[in-house]
């Protein structure tokens, strides 16, 4: 019984059967099921949307036979193997042909009898935490850089309490080597105080654990033997989607602070005249919340002597700048117990904004009655300016100053909430520059990273202050758009954006060519209700604006999804064809004869078309699969196919021929780029025993205005071994006449398009002429491509175009059938 009648055959599953299997129907990672003999009998949803088949299409097949990870197969299959061997689950990653990152687990499923019955596939794309990895270690060394060089003690800690990081502040300070620190809890280090380490081992646990801040002070051994007591806050640290990843202890020596207070409460006048030269902030209540003393530091911030401050309340005091502090002083006094406040204020000295540590303490007498509230507060705006670096940096692109992707992903989930509220869209517009990376290449790194910045600014000049402008990587830019009612809100932001652009070549002189953008565009909640998906879909806009000719924008729509969906699986099977091994599943050269236009019209030579009919696909037009094999680099090895079988069809077309038949093919801009052309055709003729004056390699207008010596060189040597060179599409492209006479072109193609035009308008009549003057002056074949109505071709005939082509005359054919017409046509013997 094959895999799909083995299905059939289960009984309906019920109960938790059912719910596992629809569990792992809807799992975000693909899973299979393959038999003992690698045939596939199950595939989930996820499965066939990364594989692009459907589950019908897959179940039955061999996994060697399907490759459904391209290059990447033989990889599983090996695990596949190495799991049958043994019995436990085997792992590893594989790269798609797409360039994604996959991690594969593959477990046997063995019988009673130890035999194997099957083996369970999993799947899991790991591109994106690939690429948090490596963000992540950006992020460190950024860190590490500001703590390294920070005075304060900085010690870092894992989930599960162990320290991962010790600045050289600390182990200065103790006299102490890495090792004694990296990789210890805290109770774990050698300390002077037990007690006080387990308090503060439970702090940094509880950071961890629940996200509370602790304090605490802690006597610490110093390199020279003395004791010293640090204060040391404890904090959280959280990734990117707010989950506590572990914690972070930024501690400073308090030893004087804390022997002042000690030696205040003994006596009164010492603890004043420490108090007055303080540099900190120093304090006192009394048990009704009035301020009994302030140092000078604490006086100039309150901006009155202490006369003027004696016996007012703590909430009399505090304005709007120090309520927290005032609000602490009454906690202290209700529930007895220290209270540790940062409180932010505008400095009136200075007016900078400052960032005060607040410890406020009750004090007892003897018999433990609370009588005052004694509070020192220390400057901590260097620590906190230090962890607000961190942070900003952490959610801002480095090179431009905007936001960067983990910021826009914190951000999204009150976007969309307040979207929600207010009843309105938010527009996600994805930006890429076209031609950056010539930009690069021609005035280097450094160029385009002053691009970057000028392009930042501009788009940030187009935006309101609630929008939001992110910079995803390299060229890409994304502006999220609160407020949305109406899309052609978003199509005038377009057009400001791409005019805006515009203006710096007009600012950078001839620096940087014309700067502009292609635009996709997806909307909140119409084309997606997560950020994730929103990109997604505004990058297949993107891409369509791109198709469509760049500098422009698109709105998302759901046929673009399958247009990608259908262009990815026609790059996944393009790059699974071995053009190497002959004529790949599915594709097939026909011909379509070319006719001397005499009365009536000659065989003299025939255009090779590549066609491509795909068991999944179905028919792959020239116009879906061309510009996918110039992108990926397949047009190497599609184009030396295409050549080596029209070489071998035109030496089986010229077998016992009276007179020469010439085939044509054509050879693509990106293929004479990327290959040796004259060697790909010295082989194809020698393979196929192919006289080179058989063949003609079309080539377009666009190759010729690159006028570069390699160019000149190859067509040099190709006409010098006799290969006819054509001209394909004349017309069509950037047509520079001049060109004509500096390279070797035998003939000149007509494009259908002014053909088409004969008898729709003088001008367009007038046109056709003008090519057929022009390439008799210049001794030069002229073929007329597109030949569809008998008025056509009559006034071809008339204005002496030698040669054409079209559905009127002959459509592309099979190689057997063109032989059958090329001998039912052969009336007269060509000229």
């Amino acid at each position: 019984m094959d895999a799909p009648e083995a299905k059939g055959a289960q009984p309906p599953m019920t109960g938790f059967a059912a719910r596992a299997a629809s569990w792992v129907e809807s799992a975000a990672d693909a899973v299979a099921c393959i038999d003992a003999e690698q045939r596939v009998i199950y595939v989930n949803r996820a499965w066939c949307e990364m594989t692009g088949r459907e589950s019908a299409a897959c179940l039955g097949a061999r996994v060697s036979e399907w490759r459904p990870f391209g290059g990447g197969t033989e990889r599983v299959i090996a695990m596949i193997e190495q799991a049958a061997a043994g019995d436990r689950r085997v792992e590893g990653e594989i790269q798609s042909d797409a360039g994604a990152v996959l991690g594969v687990s593959v477990r046997p499923d063995r019988e009673p009898d130890g035999a194997v019955a099957g083996y369970v596939v999993a799947v899991r794309d790991m591109s994106r935490y690939k690429e948090i990895e490596r963000a992540l270690r950006d992020s460190q060394t950024d860190f590490r850089t500001l703590a390294d060089s920070s005075p304060d003690n900085i010690v870092r800690y894992g989930a599960d309490g162990r320290a991962t990081y010790s600045n050289p502040a600390l182990l200065e300070r103790l006299g102490a080597e890495r090792e004694h620190l990296i990789g210890r809890r805290a109770d774990e280090s050698r300390t002077t105080d037990p007690e006080q380490t387990r308090v503060y081992q439970e702090l940094v646990m509880r950071a961890i654990t629940s996200g509370e801040a602790g304090h605490i002070d802690m006597n610490v051994r110093a390199r020279s033997g003395e004791e010293r007591i640090h204060s040391i806050l404890i904090r959280a640290e959280r990734d990117h989607r707010g989950d506590i990843r572990g914690a972070i202890a930024i501690g400073r020596d308090i030893t004087e602070m804390v022997l002042a207070r000690q030696a205040l409460a003994d006596k009164e006048r010492e603890f004043r005249s420490l108090a007055e030269n303080a540099t900190d902030n120093i304090g006192r209540w009394d048990r009704e919340g009035r301020l009994v003393y302030a140092n000078p530091a604490l006086a100039a911030l309150f901006g009155a002597p202490l006369d003027e401050l004696r016996g007012r309340r703590g909430i009399d005091l505090a304005s709007t700048r120090f309520v927290d502090v005032a609000a602490a002083v009454a906690r202290v006094i209700r529930f007895d117990h220290v209270e540790t406040v940062e409180t932010r204020f505008t400095h009136p000295m200075d007016g900078r904004e400052h960032v005060h540590l607040v410890r406020l303490v009750p004090e007892h007498d003897d018999e433990g009655r609370l009588v005052s509230v004694l509070g020192i507060g220390h400057d901590i705006s260097d620590i906190v300016r230090q962890r607000e670096t961190l942070e900003h940096m952490a959610r801002t692109d480095a090179l431009t100053g905007v936001a960067n992707r983990q910021l826009l992903y914190e951000r999204a989930g009150d976007l969309f909430v307040d979207a929600r509220a207010r009843r309105v869209g938010v527009g996600l517009m994805l930006l890429d520059l076209d031609g950056f990376k010539h930009v690069n290449d021609r005035l280097g790194h450094r160029a385009g990273d002053d691009l970057l910045r000028m392009v930042s600014q501009r788009l940030q000049g187009c935006l309101r202050e609630r929008d939001l402008l992110v910079r995803l990587g390299g060229d890409e830019f994304v502006i999220v758009v609160t407020g949305v009612h109406d899309r052609n809100d978003l199509s005038k932001l377009a057009d400001r954006v791409r005019i805006s652009l515009a203006e710096i070549t007009a600012a950078g002189g001839s620096r940087f060519a014309r700067v502009d953008a292609s635009i996709g565009v997806a909307m909140f909640p119409q084309d997606g209700a997560t950020m994730d998906v929103l990109l997604a879909r505004a990058d297949v806009a993107m891409y369509e604006a791109k198709r469509n000719g760049r500098g422009r924008m698109e709105h998302f729509r759901p046929e673009l999804a399958v247009a990608m969906e259908r262009r990815a699986a026609i790059e996944q099977e393009l790059a699974a064809c071995d053009f190497d091994a002959g004529s790949p599943a599915g594709f097939d050269i026909h011909l379509q004869p070319i006719f001397r236009l005499d009365d009536p019209p000659v065989v003299v030579a025939a255009e090779a078309l590549a066609r491509w009919t795909h068991p999944a696909l179905g028919v792959v037009t020239p116009a879906e699969f061309i510009p996918v094999a110039e992108e990926s680099g397949r047009i190497v090895q599609l184009g030396r196919w295409a050549l080596q079988r029209s070489a071998e069809m035109a030496a089986r077309c010229n077998a016992g021929r009276p007179t020469p038949l010439i085939v044509g093919v054509n050879v693509s801009t990106r293929q004479f780029a990327l290959d040796d052309v004259v060697t790909a055709t010295d082989e194809a003729l020698a393979l196929a025993g192919c006289d080179p004056s058989w063949l003609l390699i079309e080539i377009t207008e666009s190759l010729l205005l690159e006028d570069s010596m390699s160019v000149r060189n190859t067509l040099d040597a190709l006409r010098e071994r006799g290969v006819v060179i054509a001209i394909d599409d004349f017309g069509m492209g950037y047509s520079a006449l001049h060109y004509l006479s500096r390279f070797p072109v035998d003939d000149l193609k007509i494009d259908r398009a002014f053909t088409a035009g004969i008898g729709e308008g003088a001008r367009r009549t007038e046109l056709v002429r003008a090519f057929v003057a022009l390439a008799g002056a210049l001794d030069l074949d002229v073929i007329a491509e597109g030949i569809e109505t008998d008025d056509q071709l009559r006034f071809l005939q008339e204005i002496g175009c030698a040669h054409g082509q079209g559905y009127l005359l002959a459509r592309p054919m099979p190689i057997g059938e063109f032989e059958t017409f090329d001998r039912s046509r052969r009336t007269s013997p060509v000229a």
